[in-house]
C-alpha cells in the first residue's frame, strides 16, 4: 500500500468509523444552523425595526424588489465582515489544538474557500427569508 493510499484509507476509517468523524460533522452541521438563525434573527429584527421606512421608499415609488434586495445585500455584508475574524479564530483554535493534541490539522485554502462559500449560502437563505417581513411595508400605515 503506497502512503497516500494509506492516508486516505485512515481518513475514511476515522470520518466513517469512529465518533469523531461523527461529531465533527455534527457540530459542524449544528454550527451552520446556529448561524443561519442567528442571521435570520438579526435581518428580520431590522426589517422590522425600519418598517416606517420601507414604507415610505414604498410610497415614494420604490418597487418592493428593490427593498429585498436592500436586505439581501445586508446578509452579504454580514457574511463578508464576519467571516475574517471567524477565519482567524478558527485558526487560533486550530493551532490551540494542534500545538496539545499534535494531531495534524490544516487549514488548506480549499477548506477556507468551501467555507466561505457555506457562510455566503447561510447569510443569502437567511437573508431571503427576512425579506417576507417586507410584505407588511404598507405605505398607507404612514397616514395613521
Amino acid at each position: 500500500m503506497t502512503k497516500s493510499a494509506f492516508e486516505s484509507y485512515e481518513k475514511v476509517y476515522w470520518a466513517k468509523s469512529k465518533p469523531i468523524g461523527f461529531v465533527f460533522s455534527f457540530c459542524s452541521l449544528m454550527g451552520l444552523a446556529v448561524g443561519a438563525t442567528m442571521v435570520y434573527q438579526l435581518l428580520h429584527m431590522d426589517v422590522t425595526f425600519h418598517l416606517p421606512a420601507y414604507a415610505l421608499l414604498m410610497s415614494i415609488g420604490y418597487q418592493r424588489q428593490r427593498l429585498e434586495m436592500i436586505v439581501f445585500t445586508e446578509g452579504l455584508i454580514l457574511s463578508c465582515l464576519g467571516f475574517p475574524l471567524a477565519w482567524l479564530v478558527g485558526a487560533f483554535l486550530c493551532g490551540l489544538v494542534v500545538s496539545y493534541t499534535s494531531l495534524p490539522m490544516i487549514l488548506s485554502p480549499q477548506m477556507v474557500v468551501t467555507t466561505f462559500l457555506l457562510i455566503l449560502f447561510m447569510c443569502s437563505t437567511s437573508a431571503m427569508l427576512a425579506m417576507g417581513k417586507i410584505k407588511d411595508a404598507d405605505p398607507a400605515d404612514l397616514f395613521q
